[in-house]
């Protein structure tokens, strides 16, 4: 005899609830009577095709998984952006090194071997996902929400460590996830994207990868994340996605512009914080080890050597500057080079440092106030809530 997990029935339930949909609800966005569907789960009769396949739909599921426990009951997709340009980006550093113009951080992901460089990097700094307070995070998430599933969208997401791990446990704690990841970098968001089907393949965790500029995620937010039931939408900037940016206004004005971002949202930013000594920074003082510190001098300089070619050697040189919120500094990574007959230096990246007091003010002037913040090593987690 079958058991209830391995029965139609079984299956239908186990959807259903996995998105937090009622009977009636169901029964709405399928098209098929929600007695009809009650009889089902109970176990009474069998489905036609047609009544499988209009459930299955309704369930974002493979017919196959549905019908006869065929594949994974996981639903995934990876696509890529109409508006995505990658060639564009790479024409805008041939354009920022002719006019000496700072370097946009999203070359250095499209660039095949800043991504080797990247990978490298993360790889030697993979233990900083676990000492990350996300369990806690997790938690707070989940009495935010009252019972409402989450969408789990990260913005930026590299290889998705980050977001994998917390999406374990948001359902660790029974509240229905679905998991979007997007970044600009086809290498590295076809690797997250596989590690997550991987990793959360017993999860009943749906997953989506979009390709494409963040700064463009508005165009593609309803498509990406439809759903006939209401979710609660928490954006996660994890690693360097925000301390990277040059301009932080943008990321408010554009990526979670409406309608990606509706009051009532979570965004979740990790932070490096400032020092009261910024001169003590580890990388003003040559206190990184020689390893890490070519493989971050190959990272940020990746995009020139692109155009000049590996031949022509680029000195990486960090500087400390002003930031613009009071208490706030940057680290500004210049790279010195020889272009024909002329010498050059150049942004190629900036790393942020920021003071949470100001770092608030400020986050509430673009719409979004700090429910709490989540101190690990030299860094921290704000958790914020769009007003």
């Amino acid at each position: 005899m079958k058991t209830r997990s391995e029965s139609f029935g079984g299956r239908l339930s186990f959807r259903r609830r996995a998105l937090n949909m009622s009977q009636r609800a169901l029964g709405t966005a399928s098209g098929v009577g929600h007695t009809t569907i009650q009889a089902l789960e109970r176990g009474s009769g069998l489905p036609t095709i047609k009544t499988v396949e209009a459930l299955a739909t309704a369930l974002h599921i493979a017919p196959g998984w549905l019908g006869f426990q065929e594949g994974s009951s996981q639903a995934h997709t990876l696509d890529v952006a109409s508006d995505f340009a990658p060639i564009a980006v790479l024409s805008q550093v041939q354009e920022a090194i002719s006019s000496n113009r700072p370097i946009e951080q999203s070359a250095k992901y499209l660039d095949q071997r800043g991504v080797r460089y990247w990978l490298q990097v993360v790889d030697k700094q993979a233990a900083f996902v676990e000492r990350m307070p996300l369990l806690q995070i997790a938690q707070d998430i989940a009495t935010i929400s009252r019972g409402l599933p989450v969408d789990l969208i990260g913005l930026g997401c590299g290889t998705a460590e980050h977001e994998i791990a917390l999406a374990r446990f948001l359902k660790g704690l029974s509240l229905p996830t679905r998991l979007a990841l997007v970044d600009i970098s086809v290498y590295l968001l076809i690797a997250g994207y596989q590690q997550a089907r991987h990793a959360l393949r017993e999860y009943a965790i749906d997953i989506k990868g979009l390709i494409g500029d963040i700064y463009q995620f508005p165009r593609h937010a309803e498509s990406l994340l439809s759903s006939p039931v209401e979710h609660l939408r928490v954006f996660g900037l994890f690693g360097y996605t925000f301390g990277n940016l040059r301009q932080e206004e943008e990321l408010f004005q554009r990526a979670l512009a409406q309608p990606a971002s509706r009051p009532g949202d979570l965004l979740l930013l990790d932070i490096t914080l400032a020092r009261e000594n910024p001169e003590s920074e580890p990388s003003l003082n040559n206190e990184r080890s020689p390893e890490f510190r070519a493989l971050m001098e190959g990272f940020v300089s990746s995009p020139i050597h692109s155009i000049i070619g590996t031949s022509n050697p680029v000195v990486v040189e960090p500087r400390l500057e002003p930031g613009k919120l009071p208490g706030s500094y940057v680290i500004n990574l210049y790279g010195r080079y020889q272009l024909g007959q002329e010498s050059r230096i150049q942004s190629l990246a900036v790393v942020m440092r920021y003071e949470l007091n100001s770092l608030s003010t400020f986050l509430e002037q673009q719409g979004w106030r700090v429910l709490n913040h989540y101190r690990y090593d030299d860094a921290a987690i704000l958790l914020c809530q769009k007003m």
